[in-house]
């Protein structure tokens, strides 16, 4: 079998699942790619260090994983941005370079016309005039067609500038989006949060939602992977349909979504919760080939008020563990913290 055969294509996806599974890692797409890649083979040096860490102690920790994505993958979007950061540098070395020019020019200039008016000043005869008034003409030219020089590479430096900042912007938003989805990825999503609990005031709400596709692994091993790709991109989208422009919506991880919702009790988020889950379920899912239904997609939720002084992992565990009890009581519903308190045993 090939790397185009979608038999390989699923072997080695269920073997990196697989792996992560018995490695109780998240699915998140950062630990799919390394696995995916691990499967394969085509990095030997990856296969290495993973074997020599589990040589060591059996296990992966979040940490180690993060250091290998890092070291084997994370390198070719900062190569990008080195290459954009290094075309800025040469473009300012220019700009400044023709701004010595400039100076230099300038200094030379005023030398000249210095030496000029010296002679006007100490010659009255009509023919000195005007050698020097000729002097001072063709001086004036030999300035206007520098400073025109200058000025065309200064409009081209600027251009170019223009180009590299527009480069560099793609170049940033690409590394902190998940290609598949568009949608901001985990490690993003991490920093996002955090930027926003530092900045909530004194009761306001903020609630997380977690959101995860049901049997989404039936998906993918019934119709493959490019389904399964179909899949996340419809949930995706009716996601980022469903909630306001203030809000944000990432894929944390393998078949899992994080939202937070700025200015959000806990019961309107329930609410967009709701919307979500109705907005997925009314796409129905189709081969393209034939636009034959293959089924109806649901997700279930976990819904989470933040409280003070909490930290954002408090925050997205509780959301987690209220996702963890929608699944457990049947999918395609969400459950709030609320619920969970009663789970537990705690009072309302």
């Amino acid at each position: 079998m090939t790397d185009n055969d979608p038999r390989y294509t699923r072997q080695v996806a269920e073997a990196a699942l697989e792996r992560i599974r018995a490695l109780s890692l998240s699915a998140d797409p950062a630990h799919y790619e390394i696995w995916y890649a691990y499967a394969t083979g085509q990095k030997p040096e990856l296969n290495q260090a993973i074997n020599a860490s589990l040589a060591k102690t059996k296990s992966l920790t979040d940490a180690e994983l993060e250091q290998i994505y890092e070291q084997h993958f994370a390198p070719s979007t900062q190569a990008g941005l080195s290459r954009v950061g290094g075309r800025v540098s040469q473009t300012v070395d220019t700009a400044i370079q023709m701004l010595d020019n400039l100076i230099l020019t300038t200094t030379r200039s005023r030398q000249h016309f210095s030496d000029a008016s010296t002679k006007l000043t100490n010659n009255s005869d009509q023919k000195s005039v005007r050698a020097i008034a000729s002097l001072i003409i063709q001086l004036l030219r030999d300035v206007e067609i520098q400073y025109s020089t200058l000025e065309r590479r200064f409009v081209e430096s600027r251009r170019s500038l223009d180009e590299l900042q527009n480069a560099l912007s793609i170049s940033t938003a690409e590394a902190s989006r998940d290609n598949l989805t568009g949608l901001i990825n985990r490690r993003q999503f991490d920093k996002v949060i955090e930027q926003v609990l530092s900045k909530v005031f004194h009761g306001t709400p903020l609630s997380v939602l977690m959101v995860d596709i049901d049997h989404f692994k039936k998906f993918n091993d019934e119709f493959g992977h490019l389904t399964g790709d179909s899949v996340l991109r419809l949930v995706a989208s009716a996601m980022t349909q469903s909630v306001r422009d203030t809000d944000l919506v990432a894929r944390y991880g393998g078949e899992e979504f994080g939202i937070i919702l700025p200015n959000t009790t806990l019961s309107q988020s329930i609410e967009v919760a709701e919307r979500i889950r109705s907005a997925v379920m009314g796409r129905k899912l189709k081969r393209r080939s034939s636009g034959e239904v293959l089924g109806i997609v649901t997700v279930s939720t976990g819904a989470a008020l933040y409280h003070a002084g909490e930290t954002s992992r408090d925050l997205i565990e509780r959301a987690d563990e209220c996702l963890y009890l929608a699944k457990a009581r049947g999918r395609n519903r969400t459950c709030s913290e609320k619920e969970l308190a009663q789970s537990h045993g705690a009072p309302n």
